[in-house]
């Protein structure tokens, strides 16, 4: 009984969620905002936020560190226009997947996004 409860224990640590472990280095804005869409379900239903740059990120940093790794987990950032109220997504080019470790620098400008 016990060396059965010893490979239980044993098998379930192997197979826990581990988090992911990206760190938001820096976010630049020309608009001086920047939208997020996390998707990583059960925290977020993939809802978008937009935030003034001024706030930073750090709060960011700290939510991820709640985040599973998963390939089916993302981070989306986009151009937020204060005055028109609007996103401007670019998920080909802003799209972190939150399966690896990773240190990113965001700059979005109202056409572009690089994460690098």
């Amino acid at each position: 009984m016990k060396k059965y409860i010893g490979l239980l224990c044993c098998s379930l640590m192997v197979t826990a969620a581990h988090a992911v472990n990206v760190h938001i280095n820096n976010i630049n804005s020309s608009s001086g905002f920047y939208s997020f869409r996390l998707y990583a379900p059960p925290f977020d239903n993939n809802e978008a936020h937009a935030v003034p740059t001024r706030l930073g990120f750090g709060f960011l940093n700290s939510y991820l560190q709640s985040v599973n790794a998963s390939p089916q987990n993302y981070l989306t950032f986009g151009y937020y226009d204060y005055f028109s109220q609007q996103t401007t997504w670019f998920p080909s080019t802003c799209t972190i997947v939150l399966d690896k470790p990773q240190a990113v620098n965001v700059d979005i400008t109202a056409d572009s996004c690089v994460i690098n």
